[in-house]
């Protein structure tokens, strides 16, 4: 994965994106935090479909597919407000159309699920679009955890992963409840992200230690391998059957397959690490 090193830190934070790229199909789409935009469909050869054009670190936290748009989540600072930038040209990956929203900041999460995009702010609100360009203030979660993340969509409601806690809405992000979570019985330290839902149950990974874990319920969990890996890991996504994890340095990927009931990580590249800063 050498000729994408440029692009510096590729935090991709929950999951990098599935969809369709430039009228291939659907592939994997990861970004980085100078906004070059690289694809895939095997995870092993990667190939440049945007190039930024500066050299600023812009924070583009969060990619997802929806509603035949892409839309791509910047954290940006606390005085600028989250931006989203919605591909008004579903795959193209050339026509961006910017949304600016000042109320909130420091968002580090996006997923679309049950037909929506979802955020959530540190003001402890759940912010939603069906486009990605026009949003609207949800219901409250939580302030004391500043960085939960949505995790998506699983027919049974939409999950936020807080730390080691849970939560779930049965509506769209109006209402939410608390589910105990087993998740700090396997990792108390470090940070939990994801998660997509494969095999009747959500998958994150731990960004430092490496773990990956897994629950059909959102409270009972349990390991499910440790990556043999030195890398940083902040995102776990689905993709033609398969879990791929992609490292934050744009040096590893990851291939979880289910050959029986349990799961199987391959690593399928390696590298020197090597950002751009």
């Amino acid at each position: 994965m050498a000729d994408i090193k440029e692009g510096g830190v590729w935090f991709n934070m929950g999951r990098i994106g599935v969809g369709p790229v430039n009228g291939a199909g659907n592939m994997l789409l990861a970004h980085s935090v100078f906004g070059e935009k690289i694809c895939s469909s095997d995870g092993v050869t990667w190939t440049k479909v945007y190039s930024a054009t500066g050299s600023t670190w812009d924070w583009y936290a969060g990619m997802a597919y929806g509603n035949g748009v892409w839309c791509i989540l910047n954290r940006k600072s606390l005085n600028d407000g989250m931006q989203t930038f919605t591909d008004i040209v579903g795959g193209s990956l050339q026509n961006w159309q910017k949304a600016s929203t000042q109320s909130i900041h420091d968002t580090n999460s996006l997923a679309f699920g049950n037909d929506i995009f979802m955020t959530k702010g540190p003001d402890g609100y759940v912010y939603t679009s069906a486009d990605g360009l026009s949003w609207s203030k949800k219901g409250y979660v939580d302030t004391t955890n500043s960085g939960a993340r949505v995790m998506g969509y699983n027919n049974d409601g939409m999950w936020i992963m807080g730390g080691t806690t849970m939560y779930k809405s049965m509506d769209n992000g109006q209402t939410w409840t608390t589910v105990d979570s087993t998740l700090g019985t396997i990792n108390s330290g470090g940070e939990w992200y994801g998660a997509v839902y494969a095999r009747n149950n959500f998958w994150v990974i731990n960004a430092s230690v490496r773990k990956v874990a897994y629950s059909a319920t959102g409270g009972n969990w349990k390991e499910a391998t440790n990556l043999d890996c030195s890398n940083f890991h902040r995102n776990i996504t689905l993709y033609k059957g398969k879990l791929y994890v992609f490292g934050q340095e744009g040096t590893c990927c990851h291939i979880g397959t289910f050959p029986s009931s349990s799961i199987k990580f391959t690593n399928i590249s390696n590298g020197t690490i090597n950002n751009n800063t």
